[in-house]
């Protein structure tokens, strides 16, 4: 999207609903229902104000960091010539994602006086309490293996990060601003998706059997620890967002409980945030592998040895 001029906000955020993808689970609840259509829209405002703020800090910071690598100092694996051209200019492109969420943070801020919520650094993703997954990939590579590490982290939250924006894209009304925004967006990380499927799956033919089966039990484990959709993990997730609308933290507790018992909880093979890590995995080749597919199925992750590679 870098040709085209950038979508600039307009004054019309002020009354237009933004950004309520968060709170889609509760619709149709009385409580929830209840809430002013004011309060709703100054939500929509600050989730977008935040979500800009996320996009920008984890462009530049993470990943246009780890595409430099890929280009020049290499990340202990021969690249091919054109996968590190290819580094390049996807690198370009997540600084003009970043160029062009700071824009949109200036015009909600000169529209709305709205700016996001402040956050501690916590490397490319804190997950709450949880060490950041980078640690996790470190530890379980051992030293010498940290570019290994971040590169395997960066394809594992590229594929995520692109999927999530297809949801967000559908969920936002046509035409609307944030849906413009979001739909540029999405024509560049669509192909950056595909791109770093295919680098997982040279660096999975590259390394030895024993990094295979290291790389592999990470991957299971990252996945047991940061994508397991547990009624604690929801409910917390829930009553997060809802605090946000300034309910009382009885209605809070009410509604998140009620829409995990109209919901129910999945399993972990049927949970949404495994299919994209799945789907990398079995592009990949890692699916194939029978010690990380052993391991899949042992956690609840695959059903079957017919259902990994599929």
């Amino acid at each position: 999207m870098r040709t085209k001029p950038s979508t600039r906000l307009t004054e019309g955020i002020k009354t237009e609903n933004m950004f309520v993808f968060p709170l889609k689970p509760f619709a149709g609840h009385e409580r929830f229902e209840a809430v002013g259509k004011e309060r709703i829209q100054e939500f929509s405002v600050r989730a977008a104000c935040n979500m800009f703020l996320g996009v920008s800090s984890f462009e530049v910071d993470f990943v246009t960091a780890q595409c430099s690598k890929l280009a020049g100092a290499g990340i202990g694996i021969e690249l091919p010539d054109s996968a590190k051209r290819v580094a390049v200019a996807i690198g370009t492109d997540e600084m003009y994602h970043a160029f062009v969420a700071n824009e949109c943070l200036a015009d909600i801020k000169r529209f709305t006086g709205i700016v996001p919520v402040a956050q501690e650094a916590g490397g490319p993703a804190d997950f709450n309490a949880r060490k950041p997954p980078l640690e996790h990939f470190k530890e379980a590579l051992g030293p010498g293996n940290e570019a290994l590490a971040e590169v395997t982290l960066l394809c594992f939250l590229e594929n995520n990060f692109t999927e999530e924006l297809y949801g967000i894209a559908k969920g936002q009304t046509p035409e609307s601003q944030m849906h413009t925004i979001i739909r540029e967006h999405v024509m560049d990380e669509g192909r950056h998706m595909v791109y770093f499927q295919r680098l997982l799956k040279h660096i999975w033919s590259s390394i030895t059997e024993e990094m295979r089966c290291t790389l592999g039990k990470s991957m299971v484990d990252f996945c047991d620890i940061y994508l397991t959709l547990d009624e604690q993990t929801v409910m917390g997730g829930y009553t997060s967002t809802l605090r946000q609308l300034g309910l009382s933290e009885e209605d809070c507790i009410t509604i998140a409980r009620d829409t995990i018992l109209k919901d129910g909880l999945l399993s972990k093979d049927e949970m949404p945030s495994i299919v994209n890590p799945k789907h990398l995995m079995k592009v990949a080749g890692v699916l194939e592998h029978q010690p990380t597919r052993d391991l899949m199925i042992a956690s609840g992750w695959l059903k079957d040895a017919a259902v990994a590679v599929a």
